[in-house]
């Protein structure tokens, strides 16, 4: 069992930790998000699409129409999680196209020795700086690794509960065929 002076401290280490708090700071983390694209809006024709099979209709409705209903809010949360899934694993696909081909310094290493020995400037520094950049770009292919496992998680799970509550609407509003 947590004591009082235990949460008492507690509680004074969560005010230090809320985030930034000058408006450079908040502007910075705002960005966060968009730097990356992961988490970008699922475009409008694939979203239009899926509703279209899941309402089972040839004319998907116009969205205003939709957001006034349960079921018509329930199956554009649907399409919008459907789509953003799609969409990551599309950004996956080229994340690792990406991670196969290889940074433009890799290919001048050679060049770069040349120019070097005609400007008396050490191999080894050269090569040092190719090093950091090969270290650079691997870190940056496992920040993206981490970052898509992780909205991929995320997306998942919005899809689930945005099927659970397609399904479960579904079930109480849908009368059974006999």
């Amino acid at each position: 069992m947590t004591s009082a002076r235990q949460m008492t401290a507690n509680r004074a280490n969560a005010r230090k930790s809320t985030g930034p708090r000058t408006q450079t700071g908040k502007t910075r983390a705002a960005g966060n998000a968009r730097r990356h694209g992961l988490t970008s809006a699922p475009p409008l024709e694939l979203v239009l699409a899926w509703l279209r099979v899941i309402l089972d209709t040839i004319e998907a409705p116009p969205l205003i129409d939709l957001k006034k209903t349960e079921r018509g809010r329930l199956a554009l949360n649907l399409a919008m999680a459907e789509v953003h899934l799609r969409h990551l694993s599309v950004q996956n696909v080229r994340r690792l196209a990406e991670a196969e081909e290889p940074d433009p310094i890799y290919k001048c290493v050679e060049l770069l020795e040349d120019d070097c020995a005609h400007f008396n400037f050490p191999k080894e520094a050269v090569r040092y700086l190719v090093r950091l950049r090969m270290r650079e770009h691997k870190q940056s292919i496992a920040r993206m690794a981490r970052l898509h496992k992780r909205y991929t998680k995320e997306a998942i799970s919005t899809r689930n509960r945005a099927f659970r509550a397609w399904v479960a609407w579904l079930e109480t509003n849908l009368v059974p065929e006999l």
